[in-house]
Parts: C-alpha cells; structure tokens; sequence
C-alpha cells in the first residue's frame, strides 16, 4: 500500500480486542501529518510485522507502537520524520514482549530514531542510523521507570543486544541541550551486549554555552534488580563530543577490540570527558578489558 498525503493520520491499526497479529510488507507511508497525527499507529495485542516498509518525510512521529507481545522490523528505512515534540519510530510505554529491528536504516530525523519504552527484550541488528538532530537510538527497558537512579519494572528480561549496527553522525541539531543524550542510549533492566557496533561523530560544540554535548555510547544497568552484565566486542566510539562510552552497572564489564579515541573533538580538553568511562561499583562484578585506543580510562 500507499499511504501519503495526509494532513493529520495516515494509518491507525488497532486490534486490542483479540490477539491476532499485523503485517504490513511492500509499503510506503509518506508526507503525512502536517497538521498532526502520525504516519503509521499500531496497537496491538499480537505480533506485529514490518517488512519493506518505508516511511519518509512525514512531519510528526513516523511510526507509534504500542504492542504487547512483539515488534519485528526488516528491510525497511525511515528517513526525514518528526518534529521537536516526535520521533521517527516510538514504542510506547506500556509496551512489552520483545523488539526486533533488522536490516533497516535510520537517517536524518528529527529527534530520535529510535525511540524504545518497552517492558522486554530489544535486539538491532545491521542497522544504520544517521544524522538524527538528537539520539541515534534510546532503548528503555526499565519502563516505566522514565530515569536512570529509577528502580526497574519487574516485568520481562530486560536484555538489550546490538550487533552489526552504525550510529554515526547523531544528535546534530542544536535544538537539544538536555544531559544525557548519546548516538546510543541504553538504559536497561537486562544485560547490555554490543558486537561489531560504532558509534562515531555524536554531538555538537555550542559556543553559546561553551561546551560539548552528547556521548557516544551511554550503556546504564546500574538499576537492575540484580547484577546484569555488559559485554562489548569489537567497538568503535571515536570523535564523539564527549566522553566516548559510558557504562554504569552492577554486573560485570567484558571489553574486547575497543578503539574510543578523539572524543571532544573542537572544544578544549575537559579532566571529565574521556575516551571511556566505566563505573562497576555498584555491584561487585568485574572489570576486564582489552582496549586497542583510548584517550583516558578512568574506572572504579
């Protein structure tokens, strides 16, 4: 299908009241939402599926999800969508089960995105994710908790995997000076495990408040109800505008062929921002690493 045009919605699936699923393959949502609305709403009790979807240049948020068991994504590219108040792709808190986004790309939108609330798994996979105005991607899987120093739900596992994946060049509008953003933000209740990830060229340097904002990677599990892990294998987390990854956690740290060099690039030198910065104390796991390059390494 075709979906374009539309001044307010373009599609709304709702199938709460059963628990079939949704597919949608070989589709196209474009230039909806001008004045409101979003491209593509999905509620549903079953599993959903996108396939081959593109959504493109829709002025709110390009897809909204609330889904209760499953969200899989394959094979399609959402490009130039939302607006200070919206973000590319958003599932909602409430949301549960798992998320799976695959073989799909993410560039120049206008906040995040990908932007994840979920009581659950998420797993991206091959994925690039461009030039967005503020996060690549935010996943919280201790929703609704809203903020790390939050106890987490005590719903699903919480795991968050990354492999395969690019989250280069994000948080590059100056319209957002929150702490905290990052090219990849994970707070979550489950273990933390990147594999063959970069994430380059975060952030921006304001000269109107004389400083650099945005990490790299923050990677945060310090919340979990018990010790969870973080594990990174071949990552690259350079030229980011501050520190380049930044773990918080009470399990152990295993850190394998990382290069994080150059972070707070065009600003001058500041003792706080370091190639990798990684608190393991509020647990009492360990810290292993094997670190190719880093500009410093403070650990504790």
């Amino acid at each position: 299908v075709n979906i374009s045009y539309n001044p307010i919605d373009g599609a709304v699936l709702d199938n709460d009241a059963g628990t079939a699923g949704i597919t949608i393959t070989n589709s196209s949502f474009e230039f909806n939402g001008t004045s409101g609305g979003t491209a593509l709403t999905i509620s549903s009790k079953g599993a959903v599926l996108l396939n081959n979807v593109s959504l493109a240049q829709n002025q709110q948020a390009g897809l909204l999800a609330l889904t209760t068991k499953s969200l899989t994504i394959k094979n399609s590219a959402f490009t130039y969508n939302g607006n200070l108040t919206n973000h590319a792709l958003i599932v909602q808190p409430g949301s549960a089960g798992l998320v799976w986004i695959e073989n799909s790309a993410f560039k120049n939108n206008y906040q995040d995105a990908i932007h994840i609330d979920l009581a659950g798994d998420v797993t991206l996979k091959n994925l690039t994710v461009e030039y967005s105005g503020r996060h690549g991607a935010y996943i919280n899987t201790c929703a609704p908790a809203s903020s790390p120093g939050t106890a987490c739900n005590l719903l699903g596992n919480g795991n968050v995997t990354v492999t395969g994946s690019r989250f280069d060049g994000n948080h590059t509008s100056s319209s957002f000076q929150q702490d905290w953003e990052a090219g990849l933000y994970v707070w979550a209740k489950g273990a933390i495990t990147l594999s063959d990830v970069s994430v380059q060229n975060s952030g921006y340097y304001s000269t109107a408040i004389e400083n650099a904002l945005t990490y790299g990677a923050y990677l945060y599990n310090a919340d979990a109800p018990s010790a969870k892990n973080v594990a990174i294998s071949k990552g690259v987390f350079n030229y980011n505008y501050q520190t380049g990854l930044y773990i918080r956690t009470r399990g152990s740290v295993l850190m394998n062929n990382i290069s994080s060099s150059r972070n707070y690039v065009f600003a001058a030198a500041d003792p706080n921002i370091h190639g990798v910065d990684i608190d393991a104390s509020f647990g009492t796991g360990t810290v292993t690493l094997t670190v190719s390059s880093q500009d410093s390494l403070p650990v504790s």
